[in-house]
């Protein structure tokens, strides 16, 4: 009801003559209007707003209210993924607040213009603007623009997986936010934590921290930060295999995006509704989800949401046991992260590809010294003891990895006891230590 009196407010406001003082009036009135809106995720009636607000600001020369229009035009450019107009916009009103001093526009426009630049995983730019913006936030002593600032910058060290830094900056956003009650930021603090126990496969205390993040952003009445809770709330439930309740969450997820318009955050949807089906093995659904998930991401600039997609994709292909396609999928993650300098998720995706079988030349090799330490120390019974002892500790004998050695040295000396008496097992069990150490 509030919005409908305040459009009924609006047309009073068309309808009266534009005397200066009039002007001044409505632009302060429309300004306000655009801020809400812009809150509740109404981007088209608040871009409609600050470019009326623009233009009356320019009429009367007003340069801090043209500075402002263009920061929240970019914002909302910033929002509805127009990146290349966010960055002109945010260029603009940075030149205005440069000139007319004003270091709250400034630091705003600066973080702004930061995060837009994260979104596109331009890390280091990113790096540099949020770094100028929290430096202006601190002149002004302005917990609100402070708890902000350390959200953006703590984000980028989560994309390069430095958790330790970000967890830091994310606890000094939530002491400067708390200070405030700015539930808001608060619960953008909030369900980015919760990202990083979700990366830290601490899943428990990520569920926590979402739930946190949507009675922060219920609070604040923050529609997209809602829909961001129920979205990673659905992934963590999708990965704990509690698929009844990912898929409630995801439900409404899609529901706020698709009214928000974020064609990113719905394909992000899709890749959850693909882990959900690959975990109740409709492998036809699950394709189908990840397959939409990819095409709406092409030409889409967060190329760190499209790594995702992809490693999750392959996991997928891994688990129905189709490796070949799987890790197809998992190159083009790795190729992604590697391009964009995300080395904790590249570590990821080695993982999930087994990156050890391209070390399985240097394995062998390593294999091999051990069978010919053993044959020529003990003779032809230790190849028969070493492989014994293998598939007791369940490793290949042909394939030996330098981790693999320390347990396997321990468990031939002492096998080889009864076969070679404990001088010659002695020197068996030092030698591979040796060869251990040196890998």
């Amino acid at each position: 009801s509030t919005l409908s009196s305040s459009s009924a407010a609006s047309d009073v406001y068309k309808r009266q003559p534009l005397s200066k003082s009039n002007k001044r009036l409505k632009l302060n009135f429309i300004k306000r209007l655009g801020r809400i809106e812009f809150a509740l995720g109404e981007f088209t009636d608040s871009m409609g707003h600050f470019t009326e607000a623009l233009d009356i600001a320019r009429s009367l020369e007003d340069i801090s209210s043209t500075g402002e229009s263009l920061r929240y035009m970019a914002d909302i450019h910033r929002e509805r993924e127009d990146y290349d107009r966010a960055e002109a916009d945010y260029r603009k009103a940075i030149r205005i607040f440069e000139k007319e001093k004003d270091v709250s526009g400034l630091a705003n426009s600066l973080l702004g213009l930061g995060k837009t630049y994260w979104r596109l995983s331009k890390y280091d730019e990113a790096l540099e603007m949020i770094s100028k913006g929290l430096e202006s936030a601190k002149k002004l002593k302005d917990d609100n623009l402070l708890g902000t600032a350390y959200i953006d910058y703590a984000n980028i060290f989560m994309d390069r997986g430095d958790y330790e830094q970000c967890l830091k900056y994310y606890q000094n956003a939530v002491e400067r936010l708390m200070r405030v009650e700015n539930y808001e930021q608060l619960g953008r603090a909030a369900n980015n934590i919760g990202e990083v126990y979700k990366h830290l496969d601490d899943m428990d205390s990520a569920i926590s921290s979402y739930n946190k993040s949507l009675e922060y952003s219920i609070r604040a009445e923050n529609l997209t930060t809602v829909g961001y809770g129920h979205l990673n709330l659905s992934e963590v439930h999708a990965k704990k295999g509690n698929y009844e309740e990912a898929k409630k969450s995801a439900e409404k997820a899609y529901e706020i995006f698709s009214k928000l318009g974020e064609v990113s955050m719905i394909a992000a949807v899709h890749m959850v509704y693909g882990i959900i089906y690959g975990g109740i093995k409709d492998w036809a659904s699950a394709e189908s989800r990840f397959e939409k998930a990819i095409s709406m991401m092409e030409g889409e600039g967060n190329k760190f949401d499209k790594g995702i997609i992809y490693l999750e994709y392959g996991k997928m292909f891994k688990i129905k046991g189709e490796e070949d396609l799987g890790r197809l999928k998992l190159e083009t993650a790795l190729e992604i992260f590697q391009g964009i300098g995300a080395q904790e998720m590249v570590s990821k995706v080695k993982e999930e590809l087994e990156i050890k079988d391209l070390f399985k030349e240097e394995h062998g090799l390593i294999a091999k010294q051990v069978r010919e330490i053993i044959v020529e120390e003990v003779g032809p019974m230790g190849d028969f003891v070493l492989k014994k002892q293998c598939e007791n500790l369940t490793i290949d004998p042909d394939s030996l990895t330098p981790v693999e050695l320390a347990p396997l040295a321990n468990a031939l000396g002492d096998a080889l006891v009864m076969f070679a008496g404990k001088t010659k097992a002695k020197v068996v069990k030092d030698r591979l230590i040796r060869l251990y150490k040196k890998g």
